[in-house]
């Protein structure tokens, strides 16, 4: 599930997490967490999530104490949810067109596009 909100930049991704939440909240019922970068960080951010949406907010960060790269827990689901997002992209009209059909029922074919 994805929920998709535009703001004007004034407004903080912080604060619109919570109103986010709660459409996705009513679109799937059955969401049990949400899980959010360091950005989304802050007592009163994840409490107006719970409150307003029902949902707790779990923060991913990196390790303070950490240095150069280090894997995240629960980011390689960020990576794959971005590699879906990309693999189903629209493709240009020539590709995305369907195919004809020719024929009669039951002696037809499909051409490609």
């Amino acid at each position: 599930m994805h929920g998709l909100v535009v703001t004007p930049a004034s407004i903080q991704d912080r604060d619109m997490i919570a109103p986010l939440m709660t459409v996705v909240r009513s679109m799937c019922a059955t969401i049990q967490k949400s899980l959010a970068d360091g950005g989304y960080q802050g007592a009163a951010t994840a409490t107006e999530v719970l409150a307003l949406a029902g949902i707790p907010l779990e923060i991913v960060k990196r390790s303070d104490a950490a240095k150069g790269f280090v894997v995240l827990p629960k980011r390689w689901i960020v990576e794959r949810t971005f590699g879906w997002l990309g693999r189903c992209r629209r493709r240009p009209p020539a590709a995305a067109a369907p195919p004809a059909w020719r024929g009669g029922a039951g002696s037809g074919q499909w051409l490609p596009a």
